[in-house]
């Protein structure tokens, strides 16, 4: 049943990043860690997100803006193992609150303030890191990259090229870290690889569903889906927490 749930919530978020180029980890994270174990749901995150944005990467037709990739990559990689580390040795309810409440307070804040950030490198390098430490301690990468992207005022098309690009590139990355950590875990690869179809099937949908959305509901789209997975971290961090006291 656990896996039925999982698939199913994979098709969602799957359609999900079709359409705004992330959110799989977002959605499907939060329920992720509540039906497995910690290395079962870090493994079939990771395995979710290579098909996923090696889908879209293949399929969306827009220009890669490799200059901005590389630099996200530049931070990205150094924060790979640290996370790893914070994995290891962090309880999953403190990181879920930590990431929720940093979601939260971001999306809120650049939503209500409409905030514009120039092109820097040093925020491209800043933002990749956090990411690359989200997505090998709770497989959530999104936010951080995201949300610089999105206040950049970067134009739909580009993110949607751009995020799946390097999505897929600091998930392979972490497969090799994941081994000698031993948080490759047998289960969470048959788990991934069984919802390649619907895996498939969403991000199919989502990308035909992208062509309709204006570049300001597309912004909206982004900054509401930051701040409702906020929410979600949040709450299963609290629960987790209640869960122990009781």
């Amino acid at each position: 049943m656990d896996i039925l749930i999982f698939v199913a919530i994979v098709l969602l978020a799957s359609f999900f990043q079709g359409v705004t180029g992330f959110g799989q980890g977002l959605i499907t994270a939060p329920v992720a860690f509540v039906l497995f174990d910690k290395a079962t749901a870090l493994t079939a995150l990771i395995v979710a997100g290579i098909i996923i944005n090696l889908y879209l990467l293949a399929t969306i037709r827009s220009r890669l803006h490799v200059g901005t990739l590389v630099t996200l990559l530049i931070g990205a990689v150094p924060g790979l193992p640290i996370g790893i580390l914070i994995a290891r040795s962090v309880s999953l309810a403190t990181l879920q609150l930590a990431v929720g409440v940093i979601s939260i307070i971001s999306a809120a804040a650049l939503v209500a303030y409409k905030v514009r950030v120039r092109r820097r490198s040093s925020y491209s390098v800043a933002a990749g890191f956090f990411s690359g430490v989200f997505q090998t301690s709770i497989g959530m990468s999104a936010p951080p990259v995201v949300l610089l992207l999105t206040e950049e005022n970067t134009a739909k098309q580009t993110m949607r090229k751009l995020l799946p690009a390097y999505f897929l590139v600091i998930c392979l990355i972490a497969v090799v870290l994941f081994l000698p950590a031993k948080l490759l875990d047998a289960k969470g690869v048959i788990i991934g690889l069984m919802a390649t179809p619907l895996i498939i099937y969403g991000g199919h949908a989502g990308n035909d569903e992208a062509r309709r959305i204006k570049q300001r509901r597309y912004r909206m789209l982004v900054m509401v889906a930051v701040l409702a997975t906020g929410l979600v971290a949040v709450y299963e961090g609290l629960s987790h927490y209640l869960s122990i006291l009781d």
